[in-house]
């Protein structure tokens, strides 16, 4: 697995108070990439050539009720030709190759996700996350959830 690491590097959220919900919530939340780079770190054998795809996911609510924004970096270590790919494709079209980025947006998503998901929790607000409460009866993929 090419993603040997994720690190956040900032975390904002905020609950803002006196906002009337008068009809249904919509939550988005949006990733992007801000940046992809080379880079070294050091390693058990020396230092080690990694990407660094520095990432924010922000979620925001309509009505304005919060906003939660997390920027991290996801580092990326592969063969020197997957690394080289990622990055022309970067400084060419500004966007992720699409079966290396697979792996580094599923990554980043998943992060990501855990932390707002946490923060919203303790800030009282919606998930970023929706999540489908089945009842008892329902059926998924002909089971039935009881």
């Amino acid at each position: 697995m090419p993603v040997i690491g994720i690190r956040m590097d900032k975390i904002e959220a905020e609950r803002k108070e006196n906002v009337t919900i008068e009809s249904q919530m919509r939550i988005s939340p949006v990733p992007r990439i801000l940046q992809v780079q080379e880079t070294q770190i050091p390693g058990p054998t020396g230092k080690v050539t990694i990407v660094e795809v520095q990432f924010e996911y922000t979620t925001s609510y309509d009505p304005p009720v919060g906003e939660i924004k997390v920027n991290g970096v996801v580092m990326f270590q592969d063969t020197e030709k997957n690394r080289q790919k990622l990055i022309k494709e970067w400084k060419d079209k500004r966007q992720l190759a699409p079966d290396i980025g697979r792996d580094i947006i599923y990554r980043m998503t998943n992060h990501s996700f855990l932390v707002m998901m946490n923060l919203a929790r303790e800030l009282n607000l919606p998930s970023p996350m929706p999540l489908k409460i089945q009842t008892q009866g329902e059926q998924q993929g002909g089971t039935t959830i009881s």
